[in-house]
């Protein structure tokens, strides 16, 4: 279990990179699409705070 945060500063892949330069690293890697992301994404998008309109 970790915070943003802490990813942020400790996960070598996110640690001093800019945007730019993560989303270029994690698409040279070439890695293989998660298993349950279709599911994850969602659930955790329902579990954000929700905003009223």
């Amino acid at each position: 279990m970790s915070t943003i945060g802490w990813e942020k500063t400790n996960n070598s892949r996110l640690a001093n990179r800019s945007r730019e330069d993560f989303i270029d690293l994690m698409n040279k890697l070439n890695l293989p699409k998660p298993k349950l992301i279709d599911v994850a994404v969602p659930a955790n998008q329902n579990l954000g705070l929700s905003h009223s309109i």
